[in-house]
């Protein structure tokens, strides 16, 4: 009788121990997933005179690093860059700072807000920004973000676009 009970426990540690190594290996064979998450806005989001008058704050800034990626399952992951601030057009964001972008990639898995590049860090851009409420801030979505070769061209264009009235 001792004998068969042992011989069950042995049995379902075995069982338990081969379902996890097949699971662990499931996850290091399985592709990566791409999943778009879908956005719907107030204003027009390619409109560069909206996107200035809904943003607290537009920088000239370089991507310097990845500060932390949040995926809770609930709500749509995000990725916080750290950023340094080279010319400030607007608002109050100046230095390093921490901007949030939603989406972004967890191991295999990647979130792609739809018609809006990820942040590349290296990369200098004219960012639309809000303010997130602990000091860093929230990029507004828009597919006005690229990269610039140019930043002094980009923050001509992007002052252009500070004088007009909001609407």
């Amino acid at each position: 009788m001792r004998k068969r009970k042992v011989g069950s426990l042995l049995g379902g540690i075995v069982a338990i121990a081969l379902a996890a190594v097949g699971w662990l290996a499931f996850e290091r064979l399985r592709p990566g997933e791409t999943t778009t998450v879908e956005a719907s806005f107030a204003f027009d989001v390619t409109d560069p005179d909206k996107v200035v008058a809904h943003s607290e704050a537009v920088v000239i800034a370089t991507v310097t690093g990845i500060a932390d990626f949040h995926h809770d399952g609930g709500t749509p992951p995000h990725t916080v860059f750290e950023v340094t601030v080279t010319d400030s057009l607007k608002g109050s964001a100046t230095g390093h700072i921490l901007v949030q972008q939603t989406g972004g990639t967890d191991g295999k898995d990647t979130w792609l807000v739809e018609d809006v590049d990820p942040l590349a860090v290296g990369s200098t851009y004219a960012l639309p920004l809000n303010p997130r409420g602990d000091g860093a801030w929230v990029l507004v979505l828009t597919p006005l973000l690229a990269p610039t070769p140019d930043p002094d061209a980009t923050t001509g264009s992007w002052v252009d676009h500070l004088s007009a009235p909001p609407s």
